[in-house]
């Protein structure tokens, strides 16, 4: 992050002066009227035992996408199901109405 995404984004927006601002402006929170306007088009698969997302952040999403656009699978971790065929299948069924 210090590396990499904080000086490319502070020196493309001057309105990002810290860390702080960079981690402020990522929140889903922020942009969540944009997300409610598209959640038509958009989808979520995310594993319980992510160690970014707390309980908190799914019942959010669930919430502010609606359960039918919204899938949390028990385990798996960060991405860490994506060679599973189930999980491929059912991402790959979800977006059948967005073709």
């Amino acid at each position: 992050l210090y590396a990499f995404a904080f000086p490319y984004f502070s020196e493309n927006d001057p309105e990002i002066q810290s860390a702080e601002d960079l981690f402020a402006r990522a929140d889903l929170h922020d942009i969540a009227p944009l997300l409610r306007a598209k959640a038509n088009k958009i989808r979520v698969f995310a594993n319980q035992n992510d160690f970014l997302i707390t309980s908190e952040d799914a019942s959010w999403l669930t919430n502010l996408l609606g359960a039918q656009r919204v899938t949390f699978y028990p385990g798996g971790g960060h991405m860490g199901n994506l060679h599973v065929k189930e999980v491929q299948n059912d991402l790959m069924d979800s977006l059948q109405d967005l073709l």
